[in-house]
């Protein structure tokens, strides 16, 4: 079993006494085949934001102004403006998509560790092209106390973000590395 927090990883090891857990994929003892269950794992990994202009993609990134966060854009990472490209192609000027880097680099590295990986990875998901069109309020989604709300960025540390992962990027970074994917 996998679980970032230690208190959890301990609540683990009590109910289920003979799993191995780590804290992360290099926790993991080497095998050749694996089956993988993954419950809101991939939309909650860190995320960078892009907005497509006439010129091209936009990073927008937390920002100090006036006393408070704000978002703001300027020019995207070559990384991130690459992923764009190749998971969104050419969307209308004004999308803004959430450019999932470490998702796809996670979902490498979980795929290529092993022989063979079985996964069911269970969260929210759509397509590239639903996904540029959404409206640019929508892209990222906060909770608080678990319920929804729509302060963004105004309380870090105190909220919940999440993203809808992008099922053609997961799709296109499984199929890299020779797997079949299945979206249901």
């Amino acid at each position: 079993a996998l679980e970032r927090s230690e208190p959890a990883r301990a609540a683990i090891g009590r109910t289920l006494p003979d799993v191995h857990i780590g804290a992360g994929l290099d926790d993991l003892p080497s095998v050749g085949e694996v089956v993988v269950i993954g419950n809101e794992v991939l939309d909650n990994m860190p995320t960078a934001l892009a907005r497509r202009t006439e010129r091209g993609w936009e990073e927008m990134v937390v920002a100090f102004a006036s006393g408070g966060l704000t978002l703001e854009s300027g020019g995207a990472r070559a990384d991130v403006a690459a992923w764009c490209d190749a998971a969104f192609g050419d969307p209308e000027p004004g999308a803004v998509v959430a450019a999932q880097l470490a998702m796809t680099d996670w979902l490498a590295s979980l795929l290529g560790r092993f022989e063979a990986v079985h996964a069911c990875l269970i969260d929210y998901a759509a397509p590239s092209d639903e996904l540029a069109t959404r409206p640019a309020g929508s892209v990222v989604r906060a909770f608080r106390r678990h319920r929804a709300t729509d302060m963004v960025i105004d309380d870090p540390g105190a909220t919940d973000l999440t993203v809808e992962v992008n099922i053609d990027a997961v799709a296109q970074a499984a199929s890299r590395l020779g797997y079949e994917v299945t979206v249901g």
